[in-house]
């Protein structure tokens, strides 16, 4: 039983660790000034996510910097990624009415593009 115990403590240490090194990883590539916006907008996508629960009004913010950088090059693959994020943000925050919108407008988006991954992204 202790052994189980100090096993649990070990994995919650590293996967807290880990994540405070993806978080840092993920923001040098957003503070870098020879990154590509490319890179940048993934950046800007998974740190958004790292932050969905223990902040979102940072998952906000990030995600209108991704949301930017999407449109900025029109590329509508991701958009509906983003607007995604954006439904999983105000249903966090229990703004429930936003967030159906929000996955509404990714759905309509991946229908119109007729793909079905973009599709499912808007279900969850």
């Amino acid at each position: 039983m202790r052994s189980k115990i100090i096993f649990l403590l070990l994995a919650l240490i590293f996967c807290r660790n880990f994540s405070a090194s993806t978080k840092d990883s993920l923001i040098k590539i957003i503070k870098s000034a020879t990154a590509h916006d490319t890179a940048k907008y993934y950046a800007y996508y998974d740190l958004a996510w790292e932050y969905i629960y223990s902040d979102p009004d940072t998952t906000y913010l990030l995600a209108k910097k991704a949301l930017f950088l999407v449109k900025k090059f029109n590329n509508k693959r991701n958009q509906p990624k983003v607007l995604n994020l954006f439904g999983a943000h105000f249903q966090v925050k229990g703004d429930y009415f936003q967030a159906i919108d929000y996955y509404q407008k990714s759905l309509k988006i991946g229908e119109h593009l007729h793909d079905p991954n973009l599709m499912l992204i808007a279900y969850g």
